[in-house]
């Protein structure tokens, strides 16, 4: 991009939920921020999208289209195929794109076909808290931490993932001595820089909080009173608990006798525990129950607000904005519910729009109705599904069959290679808007960055045009995001997500779950917390495993974001991660005669990639990957060899425990000869 003007302002950073609070002066990136934080605008500056793009078959070229052409296809298909249309977007949108886009796909639309790439992150956190707590509000903000004694990171690799938070932490340790645990299946930068570092089999979280709610009930080390005025169906969640003996947390777990204890005690301590979690514990199969296994956890120690709380990060900059404003297939703004006939009322007589009763799908059961014919429409707004779904040869059959429509600011997103019809839009900063980050932080986003000769508009004014169009004129008439914003205040009136009387930087509902200093009020109807009994269940157990098989965990690294979109046009990051690896126990390396830094090939259902091997303290028959190397640096996409099953309630898909085949005799020529197109430098 020849000329992108920045000027002075402040906006939230655009990468992961902690939401840092930075200021541009002089094109400098000022305030806390991470090396991605710190490289903000030079990915804006290159490979932009300007004008509307078109091609009737997806073999041939895009060619350029006006914006009265664009919207004349797009009404055609929204005609042709409505029911049968999708609509995809993401937590990097603001939360006025997201209100308007959820507001056309409900009211508009009518078939509440609408999923976010939260679906991917934080789905199963807003699950298990609205069964828990009744409202998926999170009883933890940032400014707790510093009262805490410990910290425990829970599947969650803070230290990379989220970086200033974690030095908060750090800094907290340094200052105040307070201990940091981590538990996750292999020695991450977090877990070497904690003082405790507790390695647990993938998939089996569930078997570990059981057991330690089972042992300090036991010995009398949870709060009965607090349990009995606060909360219900304890004892139905214990008789599930009491199932699992210490054997079974040593065999499911691998987790010896020592470190189990060291967290019985610290639970039956009265120090103050806040345990944050992120994807190992949500991208699980088994997910909601094992995030509510340590909810129950700290609902039976009270360690809900004075002693503690559990702290779920996002890994989208405005995910909460998302859950705020509901955009997901079952839900509307201020966390109401599409099948509560109050809430649907509500909704239809503010937006003056009929509203379906019946709940939209998922993205991934989407991808499925594609592939019946059930879906043949899809509009994807600011995210790449191709790298980031799971399942990748599904995706690629699904999108290569329904008419796709894609939404973004760049030009060289691996999804463009499935659309039919392409429309340029603005990032953050290139626009007026709203973010609300993992804590409830409500920010304003100033518009500071300019692109120049470019036809892109902001996501909220292409979907409000092509309303009008439809014949709703009245409903999407919006001058500017300030009437968005404006609607959006009076929408969330007297919700759990009342925005009236909060500023810019101030915490929504700060206050939950307190009624008053002393008092607990949580939104389920008898205003009581619900404990759920965590049901344990895993694919395939570790034992069933061949000699071949390991189980796969996928992830990020360090200078690397979601599906690479945006770091990977940051010179200074390109270093670490053209080669694709993987990270092995050096146990594992020595039965398959491999080196550090060697060729493996992973195989699962006919698909071979070649990683290089590195090695690692992993658990054994563990393998990490990092998930975001798009087609420019692999063969097969990462998520191939990841399976699509999902978590039962909140349909997150399983990105922590699929199981694939190591293929260290492998005839690379042979292999190479027949794929001419693959990047050897890359690859091997």
């Amino acid at each position: 991009m020849k000329k992108y003007f920045v000027q002075n302002g402040s906006l939230q950073c655009s990468y992961c939920g902690v939401g840092c609070n930075l200021t541009v002066n002089n094109s400098k990136i000022r305030g806390k921020k991470c090396a991605k934080g710190a490289n903000l605008i030079e990915p804006l500056k290159h490979n932009r999208l300007t004008k509307p793009l078109y091609r009737t078959n997806k073999n041939s070229k895009f060619k350029e289209i006006s914006w009265d052409e664009a919207y004349e296809i797009l009404i055609n298909a929204i005609s042709k195929f409505s029911e049968k249309s999708y609509f995809y977007i993401s937590g990097q949108l603001q939360m006025e794109d997201m209100y308007v886009i959820n507001k056309f796909v409900k009211g508009v639309i009518k078939n509440n076909n609408i999923d976010a790439n939260s679906r991917l992150c934080v789905a199963t956190l807003g699950t298990a808290q609205r069964m828990a707590f009744g409202v998926d509000l999170t009883p933890v903000t940032f400014d707790d931490i510093d009262e805490s004694d410990v910290v425990i990171f829970w599947g969650s690799n803070a230290a990379i993932n989220h970086p200033i938070l974690f030095d908060k932490v750090r800094k907290l340790k340094k200052e105040k001595h307070i201990k940091i645990i981590t538990i996750d299946p292999y020695e991450t930068i977090t877990a070497k820089k904690s003082d405790i570092f507790i390695q647990i089999n993938a998939g089996s979280d569930t078997v570990l909080f059981n057991y330690i709610l089972k042992k300090l009930a036991k010995r009398n080390f949870i709060d009965q009173n607090f349990i009995n005025k606060y909360t219900t169906n304890f004892e139905e969640t214990l008789k599930e608990a009491k199932k699992y003996s210490l054997n079974d947390v040593k065999h499911i777990c691998g987790i010896e006798k020592e470190d189990i204890n060291t967290l019985i005690e610290l639970f039956a301590s009265n120090k103050k525990i806040i345990t944050i979690f992120a994807m190992g514990l949500n991208q699980s199969m088994n997910g909601t129950y094992k995030t509510l296994g340590l909810i129950n956890l700290h609902l039976a120690t009270k360690r809900i607000g004075k002693k503690g709380g559990v702290l779920g990060l996002t890994g989208q900059p405005n995910a909460y904005s998302g859950r705020i404003i509901g955009y997901y297939p079952q839900m509307l703004p201020g966390f109401r519910s599409i099948t509560n006939e109050k809430d649907r009322e509500f909704a239809q007589n503010f937006w003056n729009l009929d509203i379906n009763e019946k709940p939209g799908v998922s993205i991934t059961e989407a991808i499925d109705e594609i592939l019946k014919d059930n879906i043949n429409f899809m509009w994807i707004v600011a995210t790449n599904p191709i790298v980031s779904l799971p399942n990748t040869t599904k995706v690629n059959k699904a999108l290569k069959k329904a008419f796709v429509v894609v939404q973004d600011i760049y030009d060289d997103i691996d999804t463009l290679e499935y659309a039919n019809l392409v429309l340029p839009s603005f990032s953050n900063g290139e626009k007026l808007g709203h973010m609300v980050n993992s804590e409830r932080r409500l920010r304003v986003c100033k518009k500071i960055f300019s692109v120049q000769n470019t036809q892109a508009k902001e996501d909220w004014k292409i979907f409000s045009e092509v309303a009008q169009k439809l014949g709703y004129e009245k409903q999407f008439n919006y001058k500017n995001s300030n009437e968005i914003f404006n609607e959006i205040k009076e929408f969330l009136k007297s919700t759990d997500a009342d925005l009236e009387n909060i500023k810019n930087g101030e915490i929504i509902n700060k206050q939950h779950p307190f009624e008053n200093e002393d008092e607990y009020i949580f939104r389920h109807e008898d205003k009581k917390a619900k404990f759920i009994p965590a049901i344990f269940d895993v694919y395939k157990p570790l034992d069933e495993l061949s000699k071949k098989e390991f189980i796969l965990i996928s992830g990020r690294i360090k200078h690397t974001w979601n599906s690479g979109t945006k770091t990977n046009k940051v010179k200074s990051f390109k270093k670490f991660y053209e080669t694709p690896i993987c990270l092995m126990n050096e146990k594992d390396m020595k039965k398959l005669n491999l080196k550090h830094n060697d060729k493996l090939v992973l195989k699962r259902k006919g698909i071979n990639q070649v990683f290089t091997v590195i090695k690692s303290n992993i658990r054994k028959k563990h393998i990490y990957i990092p998930f975001g190397y798009g087609r420019a640096f692999v063969r097969h996409y990462v998520n191939s060899f990841i399976n699509d099953r999902v978590d039962p309630f909140s349909k997150e898909p399983d990105f922590k425990y699929s199981i694939v085949k190591v293929n260290k005799k492998f005839d690379f020529k042979k292999f190479f000869k027949k794929n001419k197109n693959i990047c050897v430098k890359n690859d091997i």
